[in-house]
């Protein structure tokens, strides 16, 4: 039986989209994926993500191995304005679903991979008010889809891994979250409609409307 519903954030309730926050820099939608690409891949935002990197450090170690022309547009990103508050709009019917799912009674928890910012922009996000139980990889020195990551989260909260189900974006979060015995979806209301994840929910038991919210 289902009594947890664990969310990512970035993807799943926030959008997070890097393409399109840097693409204003760039004046092919091509460049503008490479470099997100080149960013979001690198080992810096990774550990920027695991907490051993502040956004000072890993702004700058990126930098350091870009061409000048490029270096303006994370200290632009991340410095001048923090881009997870300007870039990363909540996802309004995902709101919709996570508030019902509370009104229902059931336990909300967060698992995500973020940085120490999340606890700036986070108060800014008002589906995150009905999540207080928040599992952020910056805190614990883990990332998914690292075991560990999933296992401490169990822990951490007393959950049994096969009450919970875990919602993300990534197919490599998704197994490892299978891999240690936590039934998952991938989704995302970028790539699929809302309606889609409260029929997958309502198939595992979750008692969840099927009208669209």
């Amino acid at each position: 039986m289902i009594k947890n519903i664990v969310f990512d954030m970035g993807g799943v309730l926030l959008e997070f989209d890097v393409r399109k926050a840097v693409g204003r820099f760039f004046d092919t939608p091509e460049e503008a994926a490479r470099y997100a690409s080149s960013v979001m891949g690198s080992f810096e935002w990774r550990e920027f993500d695991r907490g051993c990197f502040t956004r000072r450090k890993m702004v700058d170690a990126i930098n350091a191995r870009l061409p000048e022309k490029y270096r303006g547009i994370l200290e632009e990103l991340c410095i001048k304005q923090i881009y997870a508050e300007k870039e990363m709009p909540q996802y309004e019917e995902m709101y919709d679903l996570v508030r019902e799912l509370s009104e229902k009674g059931y336990r909300l928890l967060l698992l995500s991979n973020a940085g120490y910012d999340f606890e700036f922009y986070s108060k800014k996000k008002s589906v995150l008010n009905y999540i207080p139980e928040r599992f952020v990889s910056c805190y614990y020195h883990l990332l998914k889809p690292e075991p560990e990551m999933y296992r401490r989260f169990f822990r951490e909260y007393s959950l049994e891994p096969g009450e919970c189900v875990f919602i993300d974006d990534v197919e490599e979060n998704v197994r490892g979250s299978i891999a240690c015995g936590m039934p998952a979806i991938r989704f995302s209301p970028g790539f699929a409609p809302v309606s889609q994840l409260r029929r997958e929910l309502a198939e595992m038991g979750v008692d969840i409307s099927l009208q669209e919210a």
